[in-house]
């Protein structure tokens, strides 16, 4: 199903193919309008999407939120950053389960010794 139409881009998190052209029109138009403005490259204020919760996943997605453009952290790092230094495999388990990787960017994320555990 394709969960909004915007311009000429299309939001859809599903792996099949749409059907019919199905909208949900529930899709927050605020979303939509930020992660379009994310893929020309202009600057989104992601925190109305972010979690709000206390909880180590909710912490460690907002601190990867804050992350700039063009710059990578360390699992370890971001442990650090959500208030949990020695949780970093935590940090891989809450990346993996990202519900918007476009606003909080997950793949900015790597690991001590190189992008997924790969030595440099």
């Amino acid at each position: 199903m394709v969960l909004k139409k915007h311009q000429n881009l299309e939001v859809s998190w599903e792996t099949t193919p749409p059907t019919q052209e199905q909208v949900d029109d529930s899709l927050h138009p605020d979303l939509v309008l930020a992660i379009e403005r994310w893929c020309t490259g202009v600057p989104v204020n992601v925190e109305p999407w972010l979690p709000k919760g206390v909880d180590f996943s909710s912490r460690v997605r907002r601190a990867c939120a804050l992350i700039p453009w063009g710059e990578t952290r360390t699992y370890g790092q971001l442990a650090t950053l959500a208030g949990s230094p020695k949780a970093s495999r935590a940090v891989g388990q809450a990346m993996r389960r990202n519900p918007v990787p476009l606003l909080i960017p997950c793949h900015r994320v790597v690991g001590a010794t190189g992008l997924g555990g790969i030595p440099r």
